[in-house]
């Protein structure tokens, strides 16, 4: 007859501070350490478990990140979306643009249209948050959005509120 030297120790589970009996035979404790480290990787969820893992940037990201630091072309785009949404104008292309990042996560430029109409627009790459603003015909208007970056790099604008100004 076969006879096993099964011990048994008590271990507590560092997650619900249960006390558990747990095999130490050779066999039991390669699973066991297994479990152990598999504890690391899957933790309880909301709704049953979930795995973790370490995120590399999505495409998504990548594009988004791309298109918010290209300055010059970003306003382009915001101009065109803040004239046509909020000040039912077409956008004629851009004399000069002058933009500057002042803080981190922050950029700023300051569009000059042929027509001769400034357009000043401020961008947050962290919060996702734009503000346009422009004196056109002696009537001053700032509108601020959000905006997501899909993976194909196009950009749609939410508006958020817009509020009378005196100067840009």
């Amino acid at each position: 007859m076969f006879r096993s030297s099964y011990r048994s120790r008590r271990h507590r589970n560092p997650h619900t501070h249960e006390e558990q009996q747990m095999p130490s035979q050779p066999f039991f404790a390669g699973k066991h350490l297994l479990a152990h480290e598999l504890t690391h990787a899957v933790q309880p969820g909301g709704d049953g478990m979930s795995v973790q893992k370490q995120s590399s940037p999505s495409a998504g990201a990548k594009a988004e990140s791309l298109v918010e630091n290209d300055r010059e072309s970003f306003s382009i785009i915001l101009a065109r979306h803040y004239l046509a949404t909020q000040r039912n104008i077409t956008f004629d292309p851009a004399q000069t643009t002058q933009c500057s990042s002042p803080a981190t996560g922050s950029q700023e430029c300051l569009l000059i249209t042929q027509s001769g109409t400034s357009i000043k627009l401020i961008w947050n790459t962290i919060t996702n948050r734009a503000i346009a603003k422009a004196i056109i015909n002696n009537e001053g208007l700032a509108c601020g959005f959000s905006y997501t970056v899909d993976d194909n790099s196009n950009i749609t604008f939410t508006l958020i509120k817009c509020w009378k100004i005196f100067d840009i």
